[in-house]
């Protein structure tokens, strides 16, 4: 009982705060739901049976509740001159995000509203600094790709707090970083003195390829670049999310199998802790950190239902703090649903992969790769719509030798921070592995029908894709232990 009633109360509550940004309940509601959880819970005290149905009612208007909170919350202290030239001044208040055409800042006032600005690159910003634009303020507006997919990116943004815009400003003071010792713009200070290392170790793209594995700095790969990654289904090793630092994280141990698994645990360990801390320590860097490590602990105690629930209670603690990313942020929805595939689906895989040696752990890395693109694959059809043909093949080959990489590019950086460019022949390694990893990108890229687009679908598909998934997940394992049973 104890175990459905844990369940439920999960699904409930996401549905709740589903529910609550897709329609407009008010508060009325949500109150009513509270009372008729407090009743229904009443009763049950006598009728066991009726207990589940408070647990819903319960969790469903919890959901409600919190975007309801959400919404009295925002900041409207611009709304009254939406469309109009103001003056702007406070902190950049998150890490500059470099394009190819522009630099995207966040700015938060003395009256901590947050407005986003894209400026010219040519001007050069750092996380803490004070600076003054001049511009027209408006609201972020939703976008539609060329599929005819539509990107609430108000509703994106909302997840930071973000609600107001100003497209190319005129700058009109940059001043001195404010946000100073050993917080998180000391954490950018030394991922910057690490990007640069690598730009001094490394060519391109090779340094931008490194940047990437390393700590999900894609800034520099290029539109053209990241096209070819999407097209081989490779984009996942260089975006900031669980889905890469999973993978890397849990190939390590895989190589460390012949040792003591204590040695594979502290260095997957490691290797995610030092990601976190190299992408500044950002609520998205934090997050992918949580589930690379419940992944880790999954597979290397055996304990996939715990973890399981550890994952769900990960992941609705996540949705309390910040609820839109349960609906608006694609990184938040691949971490969860990686890890999900990296737990329960990649064991299943790997059972079934004799032919491929376990040395050095190639066949769970194998098993790893291909579950988590099974799991992915789904939701990445609905948010992208790119089917890559070319994806398996492309990632069973490079995956295997990402830890490597991710290993010799982090010395390479570390390096020439330190020393500089005197010492690049310490980088011969790092520069062999990321030009194998960009010849087999761009050899399958080139493949005639390496990719294919469709059309926009409605999210119900994914539901059943998804249903159907869980169905052969549970079927397989009831199947394999029947099979296993005595008698």
């Amino acid at each position: 009982m104890r175990d459905v009633a844990f369940w439920i109360a999960i699904v409930a509550f996401l549905f709740g705060v589903a529910f609550g940004f897709v329609f407009n309940f008010g508060v009325y509601f949500i109150v009513l739901l509270i009372a008729l959880t407090m009743a229904v819970g009443i009763v049950a005290r006598e009728k066991k049976d009726i207990f589940i149905l408070a647990v819903v009612i319960g969790a469903l208007a919890l959901g409600l509740a919190r975007v309801h909170v959400d919404e009295l919350q925002r900041n409207t202290a611009l709304d009254t001159h939406i469309g109009e030239e103001i003056v702007v001044e406070g902190l950049i208040v998150m890490e500059p995000d470099e394009r190819e055409n522009n630099t995207r800042i966040v700015v938060e006032t003395e009256e901590d509203v947050r407005v986003i600005a894209s400026i010219p690159r040519s001007y050069e910003v750092f996380y803490g600094q004070r600076i003054i634009l001049k511009g027209k303020v408006m609201h972020p507006e939703a976008f539609s790709s060329d599929g005819g997919r539509e990107f609430n990116y108000p509703a994106y943004l909302a997840k930071d707090d973000i609600y107001y815009q100003i497209s190319f400003p005129e700058i009109v003071l940059i001043g001195d970083i404010e946000t100073t010792g050993f917080g998180r713009g000391y954490l950018f200070a030394l991922k910057n003195k690490y990007t640069d290392g690598l730009s001094l170790m490394l060519a391109e793209p090779g340094a931008s390829l490194a940047g990437g594995i390393t700590v999900g700095d894609k800034r520099a790969l290029g539109g053209d670049l990241l096209d070819v990654f999407r097209i081989t289904g490779i984009i996942h090793i260089v975006v900031l999310s669980g889905y890469n630092i999973t993978i890397v994280a849990e190939n390590i141990r895989r190589i460390l199998l012949g040792l003591p698994r204590a040695i594979g645990l502290w260095a997957s360990g490691i290797s995610v802790l030092l990601f976190v801390i190299m992408t500044g320590a950002t609520a998205t860097g934090v997050r992918a950190g949580a589930m690379a490590s419940l992944a880790l602990i999954a597979n290397a105690t055996n304990r996939r239902y715990a973890i399981t629930r550890a994952l769900a209670l990960t992941a609705v603690a996540m949705v309390l703090w910040s609820p839109h990313i349960l609906l608006y942020d694609p990184g938040f929805q691949l971490s969860v649903i990686a890890t999900l595939g990296l737990i329960h689906i990649a064991p299943l895989i790997s059972e079934r992969l004799p032919f491929i040696t376990e040395r050095l752990g190639l066949r769970d890395i194998f098993g790893a790769t291909i579950g988590t693109q099974i799991a992915v694959l789904p939701l990445l059809l609905y948010q992208t719509g790119l089917l890559s043909l070319v994806a398996l093949p492309v990632n069973m080959l490079v995956l295997p030798m990402i830890p490597l990489a991710m290993l010799f590019s982090f010395l390479a950086g570390a390096l020439g921070a330190l020393f500089g460019s005197s010492v690049v022949w310490l980088a011969l390694s790092a520069h062999i592995l990321l030009s194998y990893v960009l010849v087999v990108v761009d050899m399958f890229a080139r493949l005639p029908l390496a990719s294919v687009s469709l059309e926009s679908f409605p999210f119900v598909w994914v539901i059943v894709a998804y249903t159907t998934l869980l169905y052969l997940i549970f079927y397989i394992k009831k199947t394999s232990q029947a099979r296993l049973a005595p008698g």
